[in-house]
């Protein structure tokens, strides 16, 4: 699922950019070669609609960036609330580690805490 809505996603997205990117050319050739007398105001269009371009580009840029990030906020990372001993409290009442291993890496985190405690300044 996830690896088909980031193609989806994708795909949309270079889709967008390819039909901006065609319609870039076509408008500065207009600039390049304006008309007679109204091309000033031909040459004022075309920049609005290149900056009304631009502007959707930015916009469906950050909108596919949040979307992505709302999808895939649950699935970047399982144990965002969890802590490294609530983790290790988990292994150890599944039977993934014995309690004396929990003990050891227990005493191990607390030594260390205090090693980094002790070091800084203040």
């Amino acid at each position: 699922m996830k690896n088909l809505c980031t193609v989806n996603l994708q795909a949309t997205l270079a889709t967008f950019i390819a039909t901006v990117a065609a319609a870039v050319p076509a408008a500065a050739s207009e600039v390049a070669t304006p008309q007679a007398a109204g091309s000033s105001q031909g040459v004022g269009e075309v920049l609005f609609w290149v900056g009304i371009g631009i502007v959707l580009l930015v916009t469906m840029g950050f909108a596919i960036l949040r979307l992505r990030r709302w999808l895939f906020l649950e699935t970047l990372d399982p144990h965002a609330g969890q802590t490294l001993m609530e983790d290790l409290r988990g292994m150890r009442e599944r039977g993934e580690i014995s309690e004396d291993e929990f003990q050891r890496i227990r005493q191990t985190m607390i030594a260390k805490a205090k090693a980094d405690a002790d070091r800084e300044p203040g």
